[in-house]
This record gives structure tokens, sequence and C-alpha cells, in this order.
């Protein structure tokens, strides 16, 4: 790899302000037809059974490829949706909502097709017109200039959503066919190595917290007396969208938490948002005191939560709950690990709706919780952190091991393909 004999021309563009001379600058308009879904998930008499490609099949694929090994959603179609919206091998799938900014546009290649198998109404598909590599294609597409822009002209307050024109407009940085053949390949190379890597820590991990979930779960084992939530608290409700959205985000002030801090093994701050004193007032019913217990009411994260045990003011968005104990009955680490207890988690994967979009305040006043005396609550919690501790500590150790390989997949997949990386 050898940038000294490649000549560059400015793009104009904020996230890749020069490619190679050789390399066409276009927008992903210039490439093919972008085209919505109205496919849902339902099983209508009379319709044709049919496959579908769903938004989880998209989002966080880290392969970047829809393949035969997914099981597909089983719907129906009318004939017209069927053939309007069969995938063909070549086709890119895009994500074009997410609950959070940064999360949106993630796309897959379609490397597998069948006469069944159609996408989602929770997905825009790109057929092309113009003959670009198909392995290129999902590294153009999922590389970091391409997110950061999806990132920025995105709208929606309570989700984030991109419209077609937004898809349309995507700044496109495409090389030569051959040097796309040789990206592709590369990267291919590249990438089923690290991805190896990735799978064999996520396996590591996974077997860690199979270990600390069975310590949580043995300490509440043998309790029996048994206590509906809604009598150990003294306030429950989720959190709400500030008024103007993200964009009242700030770079420091009060923090702002959304569901990607909340994790059972601790609060990860290091993507906080922040907002300002006034909108923190303006938003009573979400402020956040030292000793809440917050659980992820929606989405892949349901379910986590973590006692906020902070002196820092803080606020919640309305993906969050807050769970505030009546210490004289429960102490907050108790009902944390509780809720994080096999028993009390199983009851949430209950939660009705495919994409488990909906754990209500209602639902969880119900939840029965084990209770002892608060002296036997402190030994249980202190047995707890005393047994899991090195648990903990390997869990988030390879977690941030996890977290530098991914910054170098992202790093490497966009110098790459937009020729700041030269391949000889």
């Amino acid at each position: 790899m050898n940038n000294n004999t490649v000549k560059y021309k400015n793009t104009n563009n904020d996230f890749v302000p020069q490619i190679p001379e050789n390399w066409e600058l276009l927008k992903a308009k210039n490439l093919g037809i972008f085209q919505g879904s109205t496919v849902d998930k339902k099983i209508v008499k009379g319709e044709k059974p049919v496959r579908m490609v769903n938004f989880t099949d998209v989002y966080g694929n880290n392969t970047m490829e829809i393949n035969d090994d997914i099981d597909f959603m089983k719907v129906t179609a009318k004939d017209s949706q069927y053939i309007d919206f069969k995938v063909k091998i070549g086709d890119m799938l895009f994500t074009p909502s997410s609950e959070i900014r940064e999360d949106i546009g993630q796309s897959a290649l379609v490397k597998y097709e069948a006469t069944d198998l159609v996408y989602s109404y929770h997905l825009v598909r790109l057929s092309f017109t113009r003959k670009v590599y198909d392995s290129f294609k999902k590294y153009m597409f999922n590389s970091k200039p391409s997110l950061q822009y999806f990132t920025k002209v995105c709208k929606g307050s309570t989700r984030k959503i991109l419209s077609r024109g937004d898809f349309k407009n995507l700044p496109i940085f495409l090389p030569p066919y051959d040097q796309q053949v040789a990206i592709a390949n590369f990267l291919d190379k590249k990438c089923e190595q690290i991805n190896q890597f990735i799978a064999d820590k996520k396996q590591l991990i996974n077997l860690l917290k199979e270990q600390r979930q069975s310590v949580i779960d043995a300490h509440f084992s043998k309790l029996s007396q048994l206590v509906k939530l809604k009598y150990l608290l003294t306030k429950m409700g989720s959190g709400v969208t500030p008024k103007g959205g993200a964009n009242v985000y700030k770079q420091s002030g009060i923090y702002f938490l959304r569901s990607q801090n909340i994790h059972n093994d601790g609060l990860r701050l290091e993507n906080v948002a922040f907002i300002t004193k006034d909108v923190h007032r303006n938003m009573a019913s979400s402020q956040v005191k030292k000793n809440d217990v917050l659980i992820n009411i929606t989405g892949a994260s349901i379910g986590r939560c973590f006692t906020y045990q902070l002196d820092d003011e803080a606020n919640i968005n309305q993906h969050i709950c807050i769970m505030r104990p009546d210490l004289d009955m429960i102490n907050p680490q108790f009902l944390m690990y509780q809720i994080q207890s096999t028993r009390i988690q199983n009851l949430i994967d209950m939660v009705e709706g495919a994409s488990r979009e909906g754990l209500t305040n209602v639902v969880l006043k119900n939840y029965p919780i084990a209770m002892t005396s608060l002296e036997e609550q402190l030994q249980i919690i202190n047995k707890i952190k005393e047994e899991t501790k090195t648990i903990d500590e390997t869990i988030f150790k390879t977690e941030e091991e996890l977290r530098l390989v991914a910054e170098y997949k992202e790093a490497l997949i966009s110098n790459v393909v937009t020729g700041q990386l030269h391949i000889a």
C-alpha cells in the first residue's frame, strides 16, 4: 500500500476532502433506484406466503450481507408486492430510521435471492442501474463518510428518519471497476480476520455473562416472599423527548442518558449527551436522582438496568424508565440485581411484539419482586459484588478490546474505499 504515486483532486466534501484523480465524485441516485416497500409483518388469508428481510437482519449485521443463513420472518404479500419488492442479488438494503442519530443508515448487500424473499417496509432498497462490483458496495455504503452523512442529514425527534432524497444525495466516491474489485478483495480478506477475532471475543463475553447470570440467579432462587414492584417504589415514569430533539444536545452540561448508556455492569458515559440546566429544569418529571434504578424499555437493549449512583444531575429520554425505590423497604442495588435476574428478564422477554418495542409502566409495576429484610438484602448485594467482580472486570476489558478493533476496522474500510489508503 503506497500513496506516493497517487495524484489527488479536491471534492469540496467535508468528510472526504480529496480522492484519487481517476475516481468519480457522484451521488447515490446516479447508481440506481431507491425504493421503499409496503410489505408488513402480518399474515393475511388469501395472500401469498413469503419470507421477508427485516430491519433486524440489516441493523447491526456484522457481515454487511444478507445470506441464506438468516432465519427470515414468514409473512404474506399481495401479488403486486411480491413482484415489486422481491430482492435480487446485488441489491443494497438500508435502515431509514433509528432511535439515535448515530445508528441510522446501516446497510447490507443482498447475496441470496429466492422466489419467496421480499424486503420489509422498515427498509429501503437500492437497485443498481450502473455496474458496481458487489462486494465493493457493502464497504462503500457502510464506510464512515457515508454513515456520517446519514447522521448529519437525518431528521426527527423521537425517532430519526432519512428521506428518499437523503439517500439519493449521498456522496459517492467511485473508483474504476478494476480498483473496486481489488479494494473489495483486500477488505474481504482483512475483515474476515477481524470478524473472526470479534466472534471469538463475543463468545467469551457471552460465556462470562452466563456465569454472571448464574451468580445473580442463585442468590434469588431461595427467596419465596413476592411483592409487586409498584408497592416498593415512590416513583416510576419514563423519560421524555426534549423540545428540539437532538438539537438540544451540548458538549457539556447535565447528563442526558439514552439507552446506549445503560448497561447491566455500569453506566457507559463515553458517548453520553448533555443538555443545559434550563432544558433539565423544564423536564422535571424525568430528572434522575441518586439511587434511582434505570431500565431500558424499548429496542434491542430492553431490560438492561443499572442503579444511578453519581452525585451529578442527570435526565433521561423516552426509552428509559426511572424506578425510584422506597429505601425503607428495598435497597436500590437489590432491586437492580433482581431486575437483571433470569426470572424477571424472562417476563420482559414475554412482552408482546416481535421487535419488543413496548415495556410499559403498567406491565413493570406488576412484576413480582422477591423480598427479604434490608439486612439480608445488603448481604446478598455484597456477595453478588464479590462473586462477579472478576467477571465484570474481564467483560469490561474484553469489550474495550472489541471497541478498539471495531475502530480499526472502521478506519481501514473508510481509508481504503475513499482512496486515502491505496491498494497496489
